[in-house]
């Protein structure tokens, strides 16, 4: 007897109706199995199409010919009032450390534009006026001091908080360019969130510091001693608070 031939693998065997007919099988079950069967293929999920696995990976869109790329915007060369902050605390240090006067100091050939110089002069002059002041607050708030060999931080905090408490400058702005001229130097970069800190924290407290004020601390040691011996204590602070205000005109006499 000749044995049926068996299917290849992966590939299910016909049925032989003629020994399911033998064994008496019905032909309505073989119907039935031949519906399940096909509704197992009809319930099959279907591969995904190229549209489908474009979604599934996010693949963006191809570009058109020609098309160009967006245009970035470009970033300001230079934060708003910076250059004349930058020139004030110059004019600050051509004064307290290199002993010029102020006017020579102004005269020198800097590449600014007219309203940053006259920024500069009036942001120099008030920490050189308030010079005392500004030294009391800033040892008040900084218990360790300030490290040696930085002469330019001290500038920066000076002018800045003199900005703050003296004139009509918005304190984000006087604060921000602090901190923008202390990063830009590598030896003061790691002093910036300090720098930051104490400034916005004067002028948080701002009403208190200025309660706080005497203006007999902006008078040199050697001539505030001199003048309250000569005109005693009244007279030498009326003195001290007319030379803590700003001239409405100031007069230049040169040869």
């Amino acid at each position: 007897m000749n044995k049926r031939p068996e299917p290849p693998p992966g590939r299910a065997a016909r049925p032989n109706r003629r020994a399911e007919d033998k064994a008496g099988i019905n032909p309505d079950v073989r119907r039935h199995d031949r519906d399940s069967k096909g509704d197992q293929r009809a319930t099959k999920p279907a591969a995904p199409d190229s549209g489908s696995r474009d979604a599934l990976t996010k693949t963006p869109p191809p570009k058109p010919k020609g098309a160009k790329a967006p245009k970035k915007k470009p970033k300001p060369a230079s934060h708003a009032g910076l250059p004349a902050r930058r020139r004030a605390c110059e004019l600050v240090e051509a004064v307290l450390i290199r002993r010029r006067p102020l006017d020579e100091a102004i005269d020198a050939r800097v590449e600014l534009a007219a309203a940053d110089r006259a920024l500069a002069r009036k942001i120099a002059g008030t920490p050189l006026r308030r010079l005392g002041s500004l030294d009391r607050i800033l040892a008040e708030r900084l218990a360790k001091g300030l490290p040696d060999g930085l002469p330019r931080l001290a500038t920066i905090l000076r002018t800045a908080l003199a900005q703050v408490l003296f004139l009509e400058v918005p304190d984000y702005a006087a604060v921000d360019s602090a901190v923008r001229l202390v990063e830009a130097d590598r030896r003061m970069a790691g002093f910036a969130p300090l720098t930051n800190a104490v400034l916005r924290g004067l002028a948080r407290d701002k009403d208190a510091v200025l309660a706080s004020l005497d203006p007999l601390d902006d008078l040199p040691s050697w001539i505030r001693q001199r003048w309250l011996a000569t005109y005693g204590d009244e007279t030498t602070g009326k003195i001290a608070q007319a030379l803590a205000v700003e001239p409405p005109l100031d007069l230049t006499v040169k040869a």
